[in-house]
């Protein structure tokens, strides 16, 4: 594959190449297998830059972002074309070494060069390592199994697979196109990794239907104050909640806890629900944004719903660029908005 903007190496063995089953020649292609832990609610990817161990936070609808004082830590100036000028390394060096040469698959990833920009006002994402993201300027040269029930970030690269379904693990899933946001002028379809910012999918709240956003660098999913009011949801009805931290600047947005009726992901229903609702407006007296931010401030504005952290924590999910497609089911044993995700054994979503 060849990468116009970065390039990246794969320190040892082959490709594991994983059936899909549903398109004859498809050959999902498994080209590392990257350790994920979830911290504080969040989920990352351990690894380093240049010689600094750190932990970089998944966020794969948004470009990937330094924070502004680790890179003055590291002494990081990312070039003309915004690459890092350090080596980016994902993944566990010693379980690498410890495969081997004959490894069937990586647990490791190398890049030269990666998109980055430097952002945010925030020291760190709550821990001293965990001051980067790995975005979508990254991720989407591949497709990207978010299986947090297993610690495990699985990078494919799809041979043939244009009308397959990829959600090999079970037959039993929502298939969810990914769908421009009509607020924002870049957001036109057909996608490509550069014109895109999110990941929006179709959902239902209360019979109303409604465009959500994959954004892990929240911890909760929540609902904008709009799209509660839409469907006849109020904060002034509703109990205060905890507040929703911005992700890279050190702002909060009062939050109130709503109580829905039902929330759909195509068959998948959860009912009743409880979301955290909040204006996704900055609110009076936040800090302006850093220079080179383009993810922080203006990155929710527009969606109705933000699916966080939570969302891919409480299921298994396969984000395909490749088809514009997100594919995920429930996982075993978690509940999501309060309530255990119910999709029908005898249903498959496209």
């Amino acid at each position: 594959m060849s990468y116009s903007r970065f390039g990246y190496a794969l320190l040892a063995g082959a490709a594991l190449a994983a059936g899909a089953g549903a398109q004859a020649g498809c050959n999902l292609q498994l080209t590392a297998s990257l350790p994920l832990k979830v911290d504080q609610g969040r989920l990352f990817v351990p690894g380093t830059m240049g010689d600094h161990p750190i932990d970089y936070m998944l966020d794969p609808g948004a470009p990937t972002v330094l924070l502004q004082a680790a890179g003055r830590d590291f002494g990081v100036t990312p070039d003309n074309y915004r690459s890092l000028p350090l080596k980016a390394v994902m993944g566990d060096m010693e379980k690498q070494a410890a495969l081997g040469p004959n490894a069937d698959h990586d647990v490791v990833m190398s890049v030269d060069h990666l998109p980055i920009r430097l952002a945010g006002s925030l020291p760190n994402f709550g821990s001293p390592r965990a001051v980067a993201t790995l975005g979508m300027d990254f991720f989407a040269y591949f497709d990207v199994e978010i299986d947090a029930a297993h610690q495990t970030l699985n990078l494919f690269r799809p041979e043939g697979c244009k009308d397959a379904k990829l959600a090999y693990w079970t037959k039993h899933y929502v298939g969810a196109d990914m769908v421009a946001n009509i607020t924002r002028p870049l957001n036109v379809e057909p996608f490509t990794v550069y014109n895109f910012p999110h990941i929006n999918i179709r959902i239902s709240v209360n019979g109303h239907d409604m465009v959500a956003a994959i954004n892990p660098g929240y911890k909760d999913s929540s609902l904008s104050l709009t799209a509660a009011h839409e469907v006849g949801v109020d904060s002034d009805g509703s109990p205060e909640a905890d507040s929703i931290p911005d992700v890279f600047d050190g702002y909060s947005s009062r939050a109130w806890l709503g109580s829905f009726d039902k929330i759909a992901f195509g068959p998948e229903v959860i009912a009743p629900a409880k979301v955290k609702i909040h204006s996704f407006n900055p609110p009076a007296g936040a800090s302006a944004p850093r220079t080179g931010s383009i993810t922080s401030r203006q990155r929710d504005i527009g969606d109705d719903m933000v699916l966080g952290a939570d969302f891919l924590i409480s299921h298994r999910v396969l984000i395909s660029y490749s088809q514009n497609k997100v594919y995920f089911s429930p996982a075993e044993g978690q509940t999501f908005l309060g309530t255990a995700p119910v999709l029908p054994t005898d249903v498959s979503s496209n």
